[in-house]
């Protein structure tokens, strides 16, 4: 598992938490509060498997990514690679953003030039996709600043999970900001989160990010029953963020 206690002490979010804050609140408390765990898809079981060959640990899932174990890790070269902790506090809230960037590349000098983060899809990224992942790159590259470190680049690199040789599709230029600092777009993106969560406000949020209606949703069992009941969500939950 990866080290949380690098991270400063405190309330924490990370990005993917608070994309699904904006996708729906109560499919948030069902992740993070009531950690219901739900089958997941083989690009998920692939990004578990990197993280966790990321840090060390032996874990065997072929049978669930159809891929060998030793294949993988040759593939990425991974021996000797430690993730790269990064973290940010988020102004106006006493909460830090926190991750772990996969990959940090250096010169011949040892400088940073270049934060690399490795997902994985069946095909290549649409232009859509790089530009809703933005958010992702400008947050660890504000918190690269943040830390002391002077570089400003930043690129996905996508493998192709529909083969077992886990090729990767052709990387796009590496992401440059205009500034190294959060835009205020993304600042109100985190804000807006982090106010819901202090709110305590779990509704289901049936708007366009609602996964619902296309069946994509893990918690759409948990849903129903909880609009079958009528219940309502109050209490504060934000204890379920600090470790």
């Amino acid at each position: 598992m990866p080290d949380w206690s690098v991270f400063p002490e405190g309330k924490h979010i990370s990005v993917s938490q608070a994309k699904l804050c904006h996708q729906c609140m109560f499919a948030w408390k069902c992740r993070y509060v009531d950690k219901i765990k739900k089958p997941k898809s083989r690009i998920m079981e692939m990004g578990i498997l990197f993280d966790a060959l990321c840090n060390g640990e032996n874990i065997i899932t072929d049978s669930i990514v159809n891929v060998r174990y030793d294949s993988f890790k040759s593939h990425f070269n991974l021996d000797g690679w430690k993730q790269f902790p990064i973290w940010l506090p988020i102004t106006g809230t006493d909460y830090h953003v926190i991750g772990f960037a996969d990959l940090v590349e250096v010169d011949e000098n040892n400088k940073p030039t270049l934060v690399v983060d490795h997902k994985f899809a069946e095909k290549p990224w649409t232009d859509f996709k790089y530009d809703t992942n933005k958010i992702q790159a400008q947050t660890y590259l504000a918190a690269m600043q943040y830390m002391g470190h002077d570089i400003n680049k930043f690129q996905f690199r996508i493998a192709n999970v529909a083969t077992t040789a886990l090729q990767q599709f052709p990387a796009k230029k590496p992401y440059i900001p205009r500034k190294n600092t959060l835009t205020n777009t993304v600042q109100k993106y985190y804000n807006e989160a982090i106010g819901w969560i202090e709110a305590g406000w779990m509704e289901p949020e049936f708007n366009d990010l609602c996964e619902w209606d296309g069946g994509k949703c893990n918690y759409k069992t948990e849903c129903e029953k909880y609009l079958s009941k009528g219940l309502k969500t109050d209490a504060k939950i934000t204890e379920t963020l600090t470790r």
